[in-house]
């Protein structure tokens, strides 16, 4: 499950914590809170050279999570790990083969959270990917070997209000304990829990 640690991967724990922007046009920033400055910015993907930070924010599509832990779906393959800026850690994760789960055309509208502080236990991590735009969310966990896709019928959504709520309760997701909770519109809390059993066809 997890991947040798990979150092000239990693950044200086000095520099947490760090905003990270980009996604959209031309460069990746990173800034430094403690520091107050602004890294260098990362041009887009052109090569993979030396296997830097530089180099691993250039070969992989990112999206982040709250744990401090990347989610990375390398350019041109179905490879997809958690990867710790600080210390060069990956965790393998299922590939994403068929590539709807973290696609290119629809990685803007994708956001990663973890069910636990860190990836480590596959018992008690779970990786969920919620799609911003439509009512779909994939789920695995470490050492998995496919990804599980939930998603409403399009016949439980044809009031496009019902869709439209769907994707707002999604949106609002958080994560904590292994459970992930949302508000819904009745005022209440939804809690979505993954059982520990491995995904079926593992």
């Amino acid at each position: 499950m997890e991947e040798a640690v990979d150092a000239s991967a990693a950044l200086d724990p000095k520099l947490a914590p760090l905003l990270l922007f980009g996604g959209h046009g031309d460069a990746t920033f990173l800034y430094s809170v403690p520091k107050r400055a602004l890294l260098a910015p990362m041009p887009t993907p052109t090569r993979v050279g030396d296997g830097g930070v530089d180099d691993m924010m250039r070969g992989h599509r990112w999206w982040t999570t709250a744990q401090g832990w990347l989610l990375m779906a390398r350019r041109g393959s179905p490879c997809t790990f958690l990867w710790d800026p600080f210390t060069g850690r990956r965790v393998r994760l299922p590939p994403d083969h068929d590539g709807t789960v973290l696609t290119a055309e629809g990685s803007h509208r994708r956001r990663c959270l973890l069910s636990c502080c860190g990836p480590m236990d596959p018992t008690s991590c779970t990786v969920l990917v919620i799609d911003l735009a439509d009512p779909e969310l994939w789920y695995c966990r470490p050492g998995d070997n496919h990804w599980v896709k939930l998603h409403q019928q399009p016949y439980q959504y044809r009031n496009p209000a019902h869709r439209d709520a769907i994707i707002r309760f999604l949106r609002k997701f958080t994560a904590i304990d292994g459970k992930f909770y949302t508000e819904l519109h009745t005022g209440n809390v939804g809690v979505l829990e993954f059982s520990p059993e491995v995904a079926e066809g593992n």
